[in-house]
């Protein structure tokens, strides 16, 4: 079985370069074109990291479609899993490994791995990165590959949430004047580079970014 790793995000490629013998694919396009040019009948894992684009049902039909997800699945299926969980008050949680199939976020689940979501958005993608090594070394080691199937998941745990917006980064008097230090430090943490950074609105209409922010 052939491994490729598919992904753009910077730490999912940091991921990636730890293995030097796989093929990595950067966007739908190269995915669609390896595709195309491969025509033969060798069974292909492709391991989707950091990645938020559909993906069409003839190729999760066609081979073994794994996502990693940063949320303990079935909670928090969706759009912005670490924001969403860090500004749910959320500091540990799993990348969850699971086989894709047409519903968002709810194939069977493979294994998890522990990632931490506590402060700054460099410490949680270098999280990431570990633990997206780690879930990738087992699935090379492993000579069973039954165990690639996964197990469903109950969706009566499940909860979803929508990608978030720009504006939703916003943060207003009301929060200034009802959150605690650490739930407002955790919300902007979430809305570091590269995501929409978390604002205060003027009286001029301006945006403050909130690029950086420590408690003291």
């Amino acid at each position: 079985m052939q491994i490729i790793l598919i992904g753009y995000r910077e730490w999912a490629l940091r991921a990636f370069s730890y293995f030097k013998n796989l093929l990595i694919l950067k966007s739908t396009e190269d995915l669609n074109i390896f595709i195309e040019k491969n025509q033969s009948n060798k069974e292909l894992c492709l391991i989707f990291a950091g990645w938020s684009k559909i993906i069409s049902p003839e190729i999760i039909d066609r081979f073994i479609c794994i996502s990693l997800h940063p949320s303990d699945l079935p909670r928090f299926r969706g759009g912005s899993p670490i924001q969403n969980q860090k500004i749910n008050g959320i500091k540990k949680t799993k990348l969850t490994a699971f086989r894709m199939n047409s519903k968002i976020d709810q194939g069977p689940i493979i294994f998890k791995t522990d990632i931490n979501l506590d402060g700054h958005m460099s410490d949680i993608f270098c999280s990431l990165e570990k633990a997206t090594i780690k879930t990738i070394k087992k699935i090379i080691e492993n000579p069973n590959k039954s165990f690639l199937k996964g197990v469903s998941q109950d969706d009566t745990e499940a909860t979803f949430f929508k990608r978030r917006k720009p504006h939703e980064s916003e943060i207003t008097i009301n929060e200034l004047t009802t959150l605690s230090a650490e739930n407002l430090y955790q919300k902007i943490c979430a809305l570091e580079d590269p995501y929409p950074n978390a604002f205060i609105k003027t009286i001029d209409n301006k945006k403050l970014l909130l690029k950086f922010v420590e408690i003291e």
